[in-house]
């Protein structure tokens, strides 16, 4: 009975943070940059097509630097696909919880961890590539993890977007654009329930803002962390 009670009191704060969401962003046709699966939780909650190919993939932190400094260049390169990558983090974790497909972009690796064939993720990639709004990017990098540290985070600081955001575990108070994160974890749907209630998501989405204005939009961000959250 109790758990009963409790699953039923769940979906409706999931409904009630859903609501919040899709009545709070203005323009849905946004597209997410990420460096891993952080933006498809969002694409994911508020139940919208993938206007990104930067779904149930990552990108290690130089690799994903490189692509956002030329990324109609690398949108417009073919892939080849390869047995092994470059960083051994990767040939140790593919060897321990299974391989999956590795994309090579000229010179960067797109890791499709959650594809089981090449064709599978090229298709997908090209046909969410094609949805992508250049007017609406909202651009997201994790660091502190995948190859990246504070140098990746100077480097992010100088591209040239207006609406980003990074993670990380660590304090950078000299960059606006960055949010601590306590007990982050390299896991991004992690990341994504942990940011929720200390990143203004809505303001992002909205108009790149990143902080929270006002009490109210505090209030909403709770609401959303208590109903996404595991």
């Amino acid at each position: 009975m109790l758990n009963s009670i409790k699953q039923i009191i769940k979906k409706n704060l999931r409904n009630l943070g859903k609501t919040i969401l899709l009545t709070s962003v203005k323009d849905k046709s946004f597209t997410i940059f990420s460096n891993d699966c952080y933006g498809g939780e969002i694409y994911r909650i508020m139940q919208m097509p993938y206007n990104t190919p930067f779904v149930g993939l990552m990108l290690m932190g130089p690799c994903y630097l490189k692509f956002l400094s030329e990324p109609h260049k690398y949108l417009k390169s073919t892939f080849t696909f390869i047995e092994e990558s470059k960083y051994d983090e990767i040939n140790k974790l593919r060897n321990l919880k299974g391989m999956y497909p590795i994309g090579l972009l000229n010179d960067i690796e797109v890791h499709f961890l959650h594809y089981e064939t090449e064709q599978d993720a090229i298709e997908k990639w090209q046909r969410r590539a094609t949805r992508i709004n250049w007017n609406n990017l909202k651009i997201k990098f994790s660091i502190d993890k995948d190859y990246s540290d504070i140098n990746s985070l100077n480097i992010f600081s100088k591209l040239n977007f207006r609406d980003k955001v990074s993670f990380s575990n660590n304090q950078y108070k000299d960059y606006s654009f960055n949010i601590l994160i306590p007990n982050n974890v390299s896991d991004a749907t992690v990341t994504f329930r942990l940011s929720l209630g200390l990143f203004n998501l809505i303001g992002w989405l909205n108009d790149g803002r990143i902080h929270f204005a006002n009490p109210i939009e505090k209030i909403k961000a709770t609401i959303i962390y208590y109903a996404f959250r595991k």
